[in-house]
């Protein structure tokens, strides 16, 4: 009888039960060990792992060290360039190929840019339209250039106030799944960061605003309790190597700490939980590629 057969069950639901296109197995061997084996069947290169997603694209694993350039070189002449990551989907997706072994780390499609701009935590294209993710409240005397303000809460009245970061408020989250009231306000009071990690897990993000009627909706949560309320607006100055415009970030607690940038440059690397780190860019790893549209995001190890 198997000794470790709780084990054997832990091991094949946290660490081999890959995707639809993957067969894993756990036996107990001699009563003491236990062992457990992933066959994955969409690839004759290393470890791979079947995904599905509303983003055509395929991302790949490739199990050699460069540097940031090197890596984005190497994606371009193979494949389409480094990763660019929308959603939590697909940073969730991504995550179960860095944990794959060997791999660890590795480098992703962002980097450190020149021209700060104010984006959305929720990237998804489709929640938006035409011109909707540029709608503004700003109050009287905002943007005032003051440094480090880089994250925005609206206050009573429904105007936004820009603020360091690392203050603390309540905040407003965004929740998908819900017709009727996709706006929750949670009265614990976090920085914008540890807010906007609350919201991925409890919901789907930090609230967004589109127009003036959600402004003035959300407005109604201020108002009564006299409250500031984190929002999902943020500036930085962080650019994808495709060029595209998605505002998805995921740094780790402390991250982005812009060590070094003006020597080697920073770019993000993702840690095999899932999340970014800013490092320097000539620092050598293994990468994640995308191939632009196609019939569905798979990954492959090379």
């Amino acid at each position: 009888m198997c000794k470790h057969l709780s084990l054997c069950l832990s091991l094949f639901l946290s660490i081999c039960l890959c995707h639809s296109f993957c067969v894993c197995v756990c036996v107990c061997v001699c009563a003491c060990v236990c062992v457990c084996v992933c066959v994955c069947t969409l690839s004759l290169l290393s470890g791979v792992c079947g995904l599905s997603s509303s983003v055509q694209r395929q991302f790949h694993v490739v199990k050699e060290e460069k540097t940031w350039t090197e890596a984005q070189q190497y994606c371009r002449e193979k494949f389409t360039d480094l990763a660019t990551i929308d959603d939590m989907a697909e940073m969730e997706k991504i995550t179960s190929a860095v944990q794959f072994p060997g791999v660890n780390s590795g480098w992703i499609g962002l980097k450190y840019g020149i021209s700060p701009k104010w984006q959305w935590s929720l990237a998804d294209r489709d929640f938006y339209g035409e011109n909707k993710a540029e709608f503004r409240n700003w109050g009287k005397s905002q943007l005032d250039g003051t440094r480090g303000e880089y994250c925005a809460a609206i206050m009573p009245g429904g105007w936004w106030h820009d603020l360091l970061c690392r203050r603390t408020f309540p905040f407003i989250c965004y929740d998908e799944k819900s017709s009727t009231q996709p706006y929750v306000l949670v009265k614990e009071v976090k920085t914008w960061r540890e807010s906007q990690r609350y919201c991925r897990e409890k919901h789907t993000d930090l609230a967004s605003v589109r127009n003036q009627t959600e402004n003035d909706h959300i407005a109604h949560f201020t108002g009564p309790a006299n409250i500031f309320v984190w929002i999902g607006l943020f500036r930085d100055t962080w650019e994808w190597s495709d060029g595209s415009s998605s505002s998805f970030r995921h740094w780790a607690s402390g991250e982005p700490n812009y060590v070094d940038p003006k020597d080697h440059g920073l770019c993000a690397e993702i840690w095999p939980f899932g999340q970014w780190n800013d490092n320097s860019c000539n620092k050598h790893q293994n990468f994640i590629c995308y191939e632009g549209e196609s019939m569905g995001p798979y990954f492959s190890g090379i």
